[in-house]
């Protein structure tokens, strides 16, 4: 006869129904919990280009409305270093150079938390650092691409720059002909060289078209699908002047 202060234990039947019950529910509410961690992933990084695009348009309002172009405090505006903080020297792509100090970034000024907002959380990598892939934002300083002329191209008022994009840096605002379809910073991964084979810039998503967070002439922010193929690179058409130019400066070449 049982006791009733006797505990009954489970027999291992009904520890292994327990168990298998759990890792059937972890089963099916990890890939659910995985795709909200990356929605609220993508939303802080369209968030961050918001607050960059914010950033431009107190710019504008300081500096007779013209977009930033040319040099920051002495240093050459550039597509990578536009916010964010000091690269890592040992993950740099040879062929981008010198470093830019956080303080020598033109939209910094404008920014409370500066070196996050450069930041988008889902950055995988761009290239070899001493560690394997570092982030883009570890090695540039930035997860975010300003469409960006050089000097030079400036000053022969060629509006064509960074891997064949049409760009507005340098410009006035009224100059933008359709503001709310031209884009002026992004993810890196806007850059059409970057191979969407590689799973360092899938980014957004793992297929084509690659999610893109980018903000326009008029400040608003939106994820977009970054052009792939043929479309991707913008060749010039004929020898056009300089105000036909600036009229596809409406058009979203990315």
């Amino acid at each position: 006869m049982q006791h009733r202060n006797e505990t009954r234990a489970f027999t291992l039947i009904e520890l292994l129904v327990v168990i298998s019950i759990i890792a059937l529910l972890v089963g099916i509410l990890l890939p659910a919990l995985s795709a909200a961690r990356d929605s609220a992933r993508v939303t802080q990084c369209n968030s961050n280009v918001k607050g960059l695009g914010t950033a431009i348009q107190v710019y504008l309002q300081e500096s007779k409305q013209v977009f930033p172009g040319g040099s920051f405090n002495g240093v050459d505006i550039k597509w990578y270093n536009s916010c964010g903080k000091k690269g890592n020297v040992a993950a740099l792509n040879a062929a981008v150079g010198s470093l830019t100090e956080p303080e020598d970034r033109v939209l910094n000024p404008y920014l409370d938390l500066t070196e996050k907002i450069g930041h988008c959380p889902l950055d995988k990598g761009w290239g070899a650092g001493a560690n394997g892939y570092d982030s883009a934002f570890d090695a540039f300083g930035s997860s975010y691409v300003y469409c960006d002329r050089n000097a030079a191209q400036m000053a022969a008022g060629q509006p064509i720059a960074q891997d064949s994009m049409w760009v507005i840096e340098g410009s006035r605002e009224s100059e933008v002909i359709n503001p709310t379809r031209k884009v002026l910073l992004s993810d890196m991964i806007i850059i059409t060289g970057r191979s969407a084979s590689d799973p360092r810039n899938r980014w957004h998503n793992s297929t084509d078209p690659l999610q893109v967070s980018a903000v326009f002439a008029d400040g608003h922010a939106a994820v977009i699908e970054r052009k792939i193929g043929a479309e991707a690179t913008v060749v010039p058409n004929g020898n056009l002047s300089g105000p036909n130019l600036l009229m596809l400066s409406q058009e979203r070449y990315y």
